[in-house]
């Protein structure tokens, strides 16, 4: 960075000098005492450096323009990590919260999941048995759904950028589901939404589930 900047320096200088040393090496480098020839001088050096100046001057602007443009980007870039790294930790908490919760079985949402929406063989999980399984869960614990699906959409959006915020805050955010719920618990969540929704939501991320990860 610093090479290039000494580059341009060194380039901007030299268009600005080498008028002046043309002008010198064609007409001579003695001082004359006719003003006429002071006159011609200045009428030289006006008509080459206004178009220069003018450049330079149109240089600069469009370096400024780009530099705020990029310094608005990295502000929104900032602003929204800032949002979806709050929003997990608000999510991720309310998740912990849900699983929890005890259903009319006696059973907690953590236990019904382990229980049934961990199978080996991803054919189960479109079967009648679970999928009625999967909508008297919803119907007791409708938050379960509301908050994975806020959670799956932050995963989204941080993933869809290949930018090194971006993939550090997914990564963090993945782990500290993991951390939080652990990770056989984010998988069988994992396979129950694709149950309960049967794979019709468009642009969903499964991120812990073998069955369902790409």
């Amino acid at each position: 960075m610093q090479r290039a900047s000494l580059l341009i320096r060194s380039a901007v200088l030299l268009v600005l000098i080498a008028p002046v040393i043309v002008y010198l090496w064609t007409f001579g480098w003695k001082l004359s005492q006719d003003h006429t020839r002071w006159g011609e001088f200045g009428s030289a050096m006006s008509g080459i450096y206004t178009p220069i100046l003018t450049l330079l001057t149109l240089s600069v602007l469009i370096f400024q323009v780009r530099l705020q443009h990029e310094m608005h980007a990295y502000d929104q870039t900032q602003a929204y990590i800032e949002q979806a790294r709050s929003d997990i930790e608000f999510y991720v908490g309310r998740l912990e919260s849900v699983v929890t919760l005890k259903i009319s079985t006696g059973n907690t949402v953590r236990e019904v999941l382990h229980a049934s929406f961990e199978p080996s063989d991803p054919q189960v999980l479109d079967s009648s048995k679970l999928r009625a399984l999967a909508h008297m869960l919803n119907g007791e614990v409708p938050q379960l759904l509301g908050v994975l699906s806020a959670i799956q959409a932050i995963l989204v959006g941080l993933a869809a950028s290949q930018q090194a915020q971006y993939q550090l805050n997914y990564t963090s955010a993945v782990q500290k589901m993991i951390a939080l719920l652990s990770f056989e618990t984010c998988v069988a969540i994992e396979n129950y939404h694709r149950t309960l929704t049967e794979g019709r939501l468009k642009g969903v991320k499964y991120v812990f589930s073998p069955l369902l990860s790409e």
